[in-house]
Formats: C-alpha cells, sequence, structure tokens
C-alpha cells in the first residue's frame, strides 16, 4: 500500500470483505449512469445480480480477486479479475474519471497477474459498448463484434502483453507511463 502525498491521492488496495457493500453501490451507480440506458430490462437485472454483495463475495471465494481504489477512505474505482487474466469488473465513480484510476487499476492488476500467472502474455474483457473506446485507450483491441446473452451486451476485447527485462509486462499498445509516485 501507498502512503498518498496529498489527502486527495488513490490509494490501491485488495477487495475486502467488508468492502462489498460499497463496491455494490459504486459499480451500480456507474453502472446506471453510462452502461443501462443500452440495455433491455433483463440484462439490467442480470447485472444487478452480478454485482450483489453477495455474488462479488462468492467469486471472490472462487477464482477472482478485486483490486479497488479508495480516496479518503471512499472507495472510488474497482476491478475485478477472473482467472487471473479476464477483466470481470472495471468501473470508476465519475467524479474520478479521467485521473489514471483506471489506467492504475489496470496496470497494478496486471503486476498481480503475472505474479499468480508467469506466462500470462494477453488479458482479456466483454466491455460493455460505451467503454470500448475507454480499453481502445488502454490498449485492448477488439477480438470479435457486439455480442448479447442473458440481455448483456458486451463486446469481446483482448490486451496483448509482451515480457520485458523485469518483473512486469508492459503493454504493446500504448505502454502505460504511470506517474512514479502512483506505483509502489
Amino acid at each position: 500500500m501507498i502512503i498518498p502525498k496529498k489527502m486527495n491521492e488513490p490509494i490501491y488496495r485488495l477487495m475486502a470483505e467488508e468492502d462489498a457493500e460499497e463496491v455494490h453501490g459504486l459499480v451500480k451507480k456507474v453502472f446506471d449512469r453510462f452502461v443501462a440506458q443500452d440495455f433491455d430490462q433483463k440484462g439490467i437485472e442480470q447485472f444487478y445480480e452480478i454485482i450483489s454483495p453477495e455474488s462479488i463475495l462468492k467469486r471472490r471465494e472462487e477464482n477472482h480477486f478485486a483490486l479497488i481504489a479508495t480516496v479518503n477512505k471512499n472507495i472510488v474505482g474497482i476491478i475485478e479479475i477472473k482467472a487471473n487474466d479476464h477483466i470481470s469488473l472495471l468501473f470508476v465513480d465519475e467524479e474520478f474519471h479521467k485521473k489514471a484510476i483506471a489506467k492504475t487499476l489496470l496496470k497494478k492488476t496486471i503486476d498481480l497477474c503475472l505474479e499468480n500467472k508467469p506466462g500470462l502474455t494477453e488479458m482479456s474483457v466483454n466491455s460493455s459498448p460505451n467503454a470500448v473506446e475507454i480499453y481502445e485507450k488502454l490498449g485492448f483491441k477488439q477480438k470479435g463484434p457486439e455480442q448479447l446473452f442473458e440481455g448483456i451486451r458486451f463486446v469481446p476485447m483482448v490486451l496483448k502483453l509482451r515480457e520485458s527485462g523485469h518483473r512486469n509486462l508492459k503493454l504493446i499498445e500504448p505502454i502505460l507511463e504511470l506517474r512514479s509516485e502512483r506505483i509502489p
């Protein structure tokens, strides 16, 4: 964990059990604001079930982990990873968009996934249609056309990685250059 230089600097850490309610609230708020309008009622209900605190905690006991970003002890970002190579959730509070929180969550997640899965060569995500541009800015490429499953619309995407001379992976395009005070 890093100690922020300013009170509003994000702190990144693994999600704890007691964070599930707040994570649910954040994801639901951002989903309702930016994504829900593109889903039918079945898709919205299905997504709400996926992000219920109980579902989040159940996945955590299986093959998922989540990293959160907090500012002043409030959760402002979440990335959830399945099997060390698939992004299940990536949401950042609207107030904190364009502040490199998603980029930093991704970078830190890649580092953790590499520790758990040393041969990692790519990360995948099923992006909501409105988030494709954001994932492309993070270096992801579309892997196929938009799909619909159980009312949930998504675009399969992949981020190709390559090994560098040290333990971290560098993203092929673009290389995520993060300010050093945000990296432990």
